[in-house]
């Protein structure tokens, strides 16, 4: 009987072992087509590394910096938030959540590659959002694209890779509460840890880690030292929670001890402003602080200049993409005359702030350093601003306009420009022109001053557009218009074609000269212009062909020309270091206009005042030095590279990084509390 049920037993013990064997085969093959919390992680993690090296590698001047440190810790973090959040999910949602991040992440890196690459500067948050009018640029946007197609590749390709991963049969396993927690806590750790040793690593200077996650808000410069995807979510962070870093006590330009001083009219470009009685009326402590910096200030002296041009007409122009080497004797004859017959600024810098355009026009139009991460302008729209020139010279029963060869609509200038006192015109607003790409400026010349060129007193303000990217003989109507005039120029295609939009402006001057002298007007009209910021279209290689030598991009880049004439001045070369952000203390002095200069971050050119020229990097020039912010190394003017081994006294550096700093958060205080209709009221 044993040796019967032997072979049975045997035989059902085979069975038996057979078929646990074959669940335990599929089990195990189930496991290994499982994909755990760890590896989630992993596919985030290199996918943000990547973008982040990529951003780094073909957008970053600096490669070594104590970025290296903080990039690698704070996209270990932020892996670690998307894996959380991922993880909640179960099943088929958990894949698509996962593809979705996945994909979102290399698609912003990679878009992220083309705003740098067209404009030198990343979108931030606040554009992202207002940015839909960014669609009139898709020409230029697709060329940005073709030019950057390697390095998008190199960043979607292998998310794609891991989105197929995920979605070709295999299951992400669910994960616990206590192994979501664990990935929360780890996040938070790793980001706290990399916060804190910001008090302790690199602490120096105005763009250090901690000057940036705490109170300076410099995207680019949050970039190179956090990382893409930290000052992206930093500057969302500000924008949601309507914070604003809180400004310490404010210096007062001079000694700490300087007495508050009732300021005569007539020896200062002052107006009669009660600080001490505005602060009496307020509980706003801010406001008190910013009355207090304010009443401290050393304004201007009136000069010789003065007034120089009073009771004339003005006609002022923010030229898009002018540059100091666009101007040329031959090729553009108009500007050279009235560069060298007017006031010829050899030391005229035209910073590039967040806004390109826009920003370029704030900076123009109010003497104020334009708030990181809004856009400047369009905030203004509501306020009070009476020291614009619009509103200082309609006050004197001036004729007031304003004209732009492109849709009015465009960043609502609509808005902003009747605003700054101006009556406005722009293509579907009262300016019926061609708006084919770029619109001429002669043609808008030609139509508009009819308009007011036989007024009593004019003040005319124009916003070009035929120098606007992007610089090619295909696609630019100006640049194919006037390609005969510089096909035969030893420089690349784009530069010539850069030359070839700038002719353009050059005629519609010409003409405007031209129609001036006819109604008798010319002597009697004052023309100041200059640019809205440097022509970052072109590549590297084309500048430095225009400027005939390598430019250095933290100073000299920057360089270009204001043009301030009238056809009866004695020509006038003025060496002062200056900027954009003077014009317009500049333009109402020799106006003879009312304005308080203290309430003005730029100076009057002509004035005595210490000249200082200010960059959205937080570098500066001063007439003793020139100050990189991003190493926070100075050196004295004319000594050669930042990396000189001559430096100046730290003591001089720590003053003028104190004066920059408060005027970025005056100015920012100013926008935000609607100051001037505090003080200057309406």
């Amino acid at each position: 009987t044993v040796q019967k049920r032997q072979p049975e037993t045997s035989s059902g013990a085979f069975h038996i072992s057979s078929a646990k064997g074959k669940r335990d085969m599929e089990k195990n093959k189930k496991h290994k087509r499982e994909l755990g919390t760890g590896i989630v992680f992993l596919f985030y993690f290199f996918v943000i590394l990547l973008g982040e090296t990529l951003i780094r590698v073909f957008t970053e001047d600096t490669f070594v910096n104590i970025g290296l440190l903080y990039i690698p810790l704070l996209s270990l973090c932020g892996a670690l938030l998307f894996t959380f959040f991922t993880c909640i999910f179960r099943g088929v949602a958990k894949k698509i959540v996962m593809s979705i991040l996945l994909f979102i992440a290399a698609l912003f890196y990679a878009a992220q590659v083309v705003c740098e690459h067209l404009m030198r500067m990343y979108f931030s948050p606040y554009s992202m959002i207002n940015g839909g009018q960014v669609t009139d640029f898709m020409r230029e946007i697709l060329l940005a694209v073709g030019a950057c197609k390697w390095i998008i590749l190199a960043e979607l390709v292998p998310a794609i890779i891991l989105i197929i991963i995920v979605c070709a049969g295999f299951r992400l396993r669910n994960t616990s509460v206590k192994a979501l927690l664990l990935v929360l806590i780890a996040a938070v750790l790793i980001c706290g840890g990399a916060v804190g040793s910001t008090y302790l690593i690199d602490t120096k200077g105005p763009l250090s880690p901690n000057a940036l996650i705490l109170r300076t808000d410099n995207f680019k410069a949050g970039v190179s030292k956090l990382g893409l995807g930290t000052a992206f979510a930093i500057s969302g962070g500000r924008l949601l929670s309507g914070f604003e870093p809180e400004p310490e006590a404010f210096d007062d330009r001079g000694s700490d001890d300087a007495e508050k001083t009732a300021y005569s009219q007539t020896k200062y470009n002052v107006m009669p402003v009660d600080f001490d009685k505005v602060s009496a009326k307020t509980d706003d402590d801010t406001v008190k602080k910013m009355n207090d910096y304010f009443s401290r200030i050393e304004p201007t002296k009136k000069n010789t200049k003065t007034g120089m041009f009073k009771g004339k007409n003005l006609i002022v122009i923010t030229g898009e993409s002018f540059w100091g080497y666009a101007v040329d004797k031959e090729l553009t004859p108009t500007l050279y005359k009235m560069q060298h017959e007017g006031f010829n600024f050899t030391n005229f810098y035209n910073p590039l702030w967040d806004v390109s355009t826009s920003d370029g026009e704030y900076v123009n139009n109010m003497s104020l350093i334009p708030k990181a991460g809004v856009w400047s302008l369009n905030e203004s729209a509501d306020n009070w601003l009476p020291m614009t020139l619009g509103h200082q010279l309609q006050k004197k029963g001036y004729t007031i306009k304003a004209y732009h060869d492109y849709y009015a609509d465009y960043y609502e200038r609509t808005e902003t420009h009747p605003n700054m006192g101006y009556s406005f015109e722009g293509i579907g607003t009262g300016l019926d022109m061609d708006p084919a790409w770029p619109p001429s400026d002669l043609e808008m010349i030609k139509l508009t001053t009819p308009k007011y060129i036989n007024d009593k007193r004019f003040h005319v303000y124009y916003m070009t557009v035929s120098g606007h990217m992007a610089y090619n003989f295909e696609d630019n109507k100006m640049a194919a218009k006037n390609r005969k005039y510089v096909e035969d120029l030893d420089l690349p295609e784009e530069a010539k074609a850069y030359l070839a939009c700038n002719i353009e402006l050059d005629r519609a001057m010409e003409q405007l000269l031209s129609d001036l002298k006819k109604a008798g007007r010319l002597d009697d009209t004052v023309i100041a212009l200059s640019g809205d910021h440097f022509p970052y279209g072109l590549s590297p290689d084309s500048i430095n062909a225009l400027a005939g030598r390598k430019l250095d991009e933290e100073f000299e880049i920057y360089k270009s020309t204001l043009i301030i004439y009238n056809s009866k001045m004695k020509p006038e070369k003025v060496d002062k270091y200056c900027s954009s952000m003077d014009i317009l203390p500049t333009l109402s002095n020799l106006m003879g206009l009312e304005y308080d200069s203290r309430l003005l971050m730029g100076r009057d050119i002509f004035s005595d005042s210490k000249p200082m020229v200010i960059f959205n990097s937080r570098n500066w020039i001063t007439d003793k030095a020139r100050y990189t912010a991003l190493t926070n190394d100075a050196v004295p003017n004319g000594s050669g590279s930042a990396g000189s081994k001559l430096r100046m006294s730290q003591k001089y550096v720590d003053s003028i990084n104190r004066i920059v700093s408060d005027e970025f958060d005056i100015s920012r205080l100013v926008l935000d509390k609607d100051y001037y209709r505090i003080v200057l009221p309406q």
